[in-house]
């Protein structure tokens, strides 16, 4: 069993056969608590959200493509073909050549609609 506080919502539930939990959460979510087991066995996780690598760096790339829906993979700073065909998406929506190359443009437009 799990609680999962964030901004004050509380979420509860059942962690999955391998013990994740799955909860969709509004971007703009800034902290949070999870606490799963009873008894003895609790466990808490203070939660920081919204800390991402900067908007220039790959890793930082990943995270903001991936709060805003585009599946780039995990924010591990390689550039590999999920990360290029989720930014080559996000660039399309936006008006930017669909190139799924990192350039500047692409970074001030990901700053801007990730980070408002």
């Amino acid at each position: 069993d799990y609680t999962l506080e964030i901004d004050g919502e509380v979420f509860t539930g059942k962690t999955n056969a391998e013990g994740l939990v799955e909860q969709r959460l509004l971007p703009n979510a800034k902290e949070g608590k999870l606490t799963v087991g009873a008894g003895s066995e609790q466990v808490e996780y203070i939660l920081s959200l919204r800390q991402l690598d900067p908007a220039d760096e790959p890793s930082g790339v990943q995270g903001r493509l991936n709060s805003l829906g585009y599946d780039a993979g995990p924010a591990d700073g390689t550039m590999n073909d999920r990360t290029r065909a989720a930014l080559s998406r996000f660039q399309a929506d936006r008006g930017l050549e669909p190139t799924g190359d990192l350039d500047r443009a692409t970074v001030d437009k990901l700053k801007e609609v990730h980070d408002g």
